[in-house]
């Protein structure tokens, strides 16, 4: 009878044991092996971020070179060591009795980026104004001295150049330009000297070509004869200062110098 009972045992036993669930029998959840601590060699060191930091620099600002330093970014169009020609016409505005149109020619040499130097000459078309027109028509004539043309010499420093959005379809590069000089105007009084100034912007169409907008201001003073009384008729009857306000545009060439 006992072993009976202890054969019944030992079965229930085994056959508990397969049937149990399979993690019973476990001691307790594993505990996670701590990781390694990174080598020192492998984290990033400050002398590493600051070289990093000097190669961003080198890429984004100009280094070493003063003529890199000069300029914002690199130019698209050059004009150093070049000769430029510039064919203009234009109007001027010096008497309200005259209506002056005017063409003429400007060659200069850019020593660099910034400075250049020009020669010019204008050739004067005069006509009677509309305000001469209506003088006349009462018989009345007015003291005018008619210009017939000018020549002259300006140094010019470029100092503004970049570039526009026309209509978010296309960029513009632009440079612009201030004069200053000395000239010889004809007159029919005779020839006067005196300063100039100017101020004016290019917008370039090709490499070597732009199309060109100036002011410029001339100065002089001039004799006047008279024209109305017949006593003192032809005869110099005083002088007075004349600034010549000429507004001119015309198509530039760039010639020579180094490819860009």
């Amino acid at each position: 009878m006992t072993m009976k009972l202890s054969r019944s045992l030992n079965i229930l036993f085994c056959l508990g044991a397969l049937t149990a669930p399979a993690g019973a029998f476990a001691k307790g959840p594993a505990k996670a092996t701590p990781k390694a601590p990174e080598p020192a060699s492998q984290a990033p060191s400050a002398e590493q971020d600051a070289a990093e930091l000097e190669k961003i620099k080198s890429r984004y600002w100009a280094q070493g070179s003063e003529t890199e330093m000069g300029v914002v970014q690199n130019r698209l169009y050059t004009k150093q060591g070049k000769v430029e020609s510039w064919l203009f016409g234009g109007i001027v505005a010096s008497d309200p009795f005259l209506s002056i149109q005017t063409t003429g020619l400007n060659l200069g040499y850019h020593f660099n980026e910034t400075s250049s130097f020009h020669l010019m000459g204008m050739k004067h078309f005069v006509g009677p104004s509309a305000a001469l027109n209506v003088l006349r028509k009462g018989s009345k004539e007015a003291n005018t001295n008619l210009p017939a043309g000018m020549v002259g010499a300006e140094y010019k420093a470029s100092l503004l150049y970049g570039k526009l959005s026309l209509v978010g379809a296309k960029i513009l590069y632009f440079d612009m330009h201030f004069g200053l000089g000395a000239h010889v105007t004809n007159t029919e009084t005779g020839n006067y000297i005196g300063p100039m100034a100017s101020v004016g912007q290019s917008i370039y169409l090709a490499r070597n070509v732009s199309l060109r907008f100036d002011y410029r201001n001339i100065a002089y003073r001039e004799r006047l004869i008279e024209k109305e009384k017949s006593g003192t008729l032809g005869q110099i009857i005083g002088s007075r200062n004349n600034y010549s306000h000429t507004f001119q545009i015309g198509v530039s060439f760039l010639w020579g110098g180094k490819a860009p």
